[in-house]
């Protein structure tokens, strides 16, 4: 998670001191270098490892040294988290076979005819046809929280009893914790003073550290499945199949699969990945759908090890490390899921610790991605619309404080209809104001004008309205004013 990386790496940064083992003592471990820390890789899991120990924190001095060349713009060793196991498909040749799909879609919309329309009428529809094509290739990440914190605990106490009547009994499991020979030797590290699964997640690498030893089969299933078939819930439960219920060793096992390629180029595109059903509110695959996954994987599983205060914590951290490291560039899917992700973990660890799955009562709807993602984002206020040519729109004040409109239409009587209004400002791609009006009519030279004005609290650079569900007539209407 490389928000957690920033924030450890700048506490080391400010921090730089490694101390000496305290009774002056040497060690095989001390003469490790960077070298052999990078290339050191569990083949199986240990819940103790000094070795695996004292690479991780030597993988933290390398972190340190490139966060404050980053921060001075002193450019040194690459980060160590650039290594990843597989390189995605490039989707190059993809994105150019699509544009000119498009581009010949949009060239036979010219040459359409409508017979026994009005000009108007005719260019309205071919406004809508054109605005529909692009729109199915216009890739939009969502603003609205997807997770629902409720369903996310259902499902996962459903997908436990499911697997309780074949045979298989829920573990909290045991948390990777730094072994006893490295906090003698070592203590003074100031990696020592977090905990280690943290550490970890910070920098990237559990996967070669903390690995659960599931991790192959688990990727295996994944590219044994249709493209984006599995969703969350299936991914979780296969996972914890393999771990026999084993809850911690679950989630370390999916946040592994995919800590092994977080960086790798066109990681949406890795074959495993692509067979996971989108976690996040996004449209025609908008966004960062891997970065939305690992991010929350990473703290869930932080929030089921540690529960709430310290996931809590961790999450604000995650969304200020993010925001640092992307140029304080919105990325609202990654932030829920960095917060959302522990407050989940943490509830899941209150279903296992108060053995709230023995008298749950089971429903396979809990199952279902509508159970526990939220998927009803209305995109409508950045999509492109086909305009009406004979739907008006005008601003008849303007202020900072509210402002007055009209809305007419030049040839359509539409009776008993429902406006929406979206108001943006310079300062927004999206729309700042969403309003509803209801049985709205409009007549050749008669418009409607609200008695009351729209209050924004800011100045609009224009307003989009879209009319429909009219009583006389099945069309939707929809205009911009700029």
């Amino acid at each position: 998670m490389k928000s957690l990386f920033f924030a450890l790496s700048l506490g080391l940064v400010l921090n730089p001191f490694i101390a000496q083992a305290q009774n002056g003592s040497t060690s095989d471990l001390r003469q490790m270098t960077e070298e052999q820390a990078f290339a050191y890789r569990q083949t199986s899991l240990q819940y103790e490892d000094a070795y695996g120990d004292r690479a991780l924190q030597l993988r933290v001095n390398r972190a340190k040294k490139s966060i404050f060349g980053a921060l001075t713009g002193h450019k040194g060793n690459s980060l160590i988290a650039y290594q990843y196991d597989e390189e995605g498909e490039n989707p190059t040749n993809r994105n150019k076979q699509m544009a000119q799909s498009k581009d010949q879609a949009l060239a036979l919309v010219d040459d359409m005819e409508f017979a026994g329309l009005s000009p108007s009428q005719v260019q309205k529809k071919k406004n809508e046809l054109k605005a529909s094509i692009r729109n199915q290739y216009r890739q939009l990440e969502g603003r609205e929280n997807p997770y629902k914190i409720k369903g996310f605990v259902k499902m996962f106490q459903q997908v436990i009893a499911e697997e309780m009547k074949n045979g298989i009994q829920p573990r909290q499991g045991r948390v990777h914790e730094w072994s006893e020979s490295t906090k003698k030797e070592f203590g003074g590290h100031l990696a020592m003073h977090f905990p280690k699964l943290l550490v970890g997640l910070g920098v990237g690498m559990s996967s070669r550290l903390m690995v659960s030893g599931q991790e192959s089969e688990l990727r295996q299933y994944l590219l044994n499945q249709p493209e984006s078939s599995v969703s969350f819930a299936e991914f979780f439960r296969k996972s914890y199949q393999l771990h026999q219920g084993d809850v911690y060793l679950s989630l370390l096992c999916m946040e592994n699969v995919l800590s092994a390629n977080w960086k790798a180029p066109h990681r949406n595109e890795i074959g495993f990945f692509k067979s996971l059903s989108p976690l996040q509110s996004a449209m025609n695959g908008g966004g960062d759908n891997f970065g939305s996954y690992y991010h929350f994987i990473g703290t869930l599983l932080y929030g089921y090890a540690y529960g709430a205060t310290a996931s809590n914590l961790i999450g604000i951290i995650e969304a200020m490390g993010s925001a640092v490291l992307n140029g304080f560039q919105p990325e609202p899917q990654e932030s829920f899921a960095n917060i959302m992700g522990g407050k989940i973990g943490s509830r899941w660890r209150k279903v296992l610790r108060q053995k709230r799955y023995e008298n749950f009562q089971m429903d396979s709807r809990f199952l279902e991605e509508t159970s526990y993602l939220r998927r009803g984002e209305d995109f409508r206020d950045r999509l492109l619309i086909g305009q009406d040519p004979d739907l008006m729109v005008r601003i008849t004040n303007r202020s900072t404080v509210a402002f007055a409109f009209s809305v007419s239409h030049r040839s359509q009587d539409l009776q008993k209809c429902t406006l929406e209004l979206y108001g943006y400002s310079s300062r927004k791609k999206g729309a700042d104001i969403y309003q509803v009006y209801e049985n709205v009519s409009l007549r050749p030279g008669h418009g409607f004008r609200p008695e009351e004005w729209v209050s924004g609290g800011q100045e609009f650079s224009h307003l989009r309205v879209f009319i429909s569900d009219c009583q006389n007539n099945p069309e939707t209407f929809a205009a911009d004013y700029r």
